[in-house]
């Protein structure tokens, strides 16, 4: 009777490689919500930064005062243009993600130089390219 020899060498080598495929995969999937940077974080350059990602669990909603109230933001970009003729003024300082603005014409989002509109009972923030609305709480 003929005894064929099996090489389990390369069987250990293809089991290993596969184990260490899967937890490769499992620990990027669990990672995903761990490594998502925060909301409008304090970096440069100025306003490039998306109201996608969510922001830290201490800090302050996205906002900006202007006439001695706060606009937070709603997530809503508007798809009407803004003329330069329309603008109010621009962001002139960025205060702290987590705390309040305390300036008029301060944000606690990274917008330095962002122009401002009023827009239909609240205000328009041009952030990445997208004017987003602001509204009185």
């Amino acid at each position: 009777m003929n005894r064929v020899l099996i090489d389990y060498s390369k069987w250990k080598l293809f089991i290993s490689v596969l184990f260490l495929l899967v937890i490769g995969l499992v620990g990027c999937m669990s990672d995903e919500s761990q490594t998502a940077s925060p909301l409008l974080a304090q970096t440069s350059p100025p306003y490039t930064e998306s109201l996608d990602t969510p922001a830290p669990p201490d800090a302050f909603p996205p906002s900006f005062m202007l006439h001695d109230t706060l606009f937070y933001s709603t997530g809503i970009a508007i798809t009407t243009e803004v003329d330069e003729s329309c603008y109010l003024g621009r962001i002139d300082s960025v205060g702290d993600l987590f705390k309040r603005p305390t300036a008029n014409g301060q944000a606690n989002i990274s917008v330095l130089g962002a122009p401002y509109a009023e827009y239909e009972g609240g205000f328009v923030l041009l952030i990445c390219d997208e004017w987003i609305l602001f509204e009185a709480r």
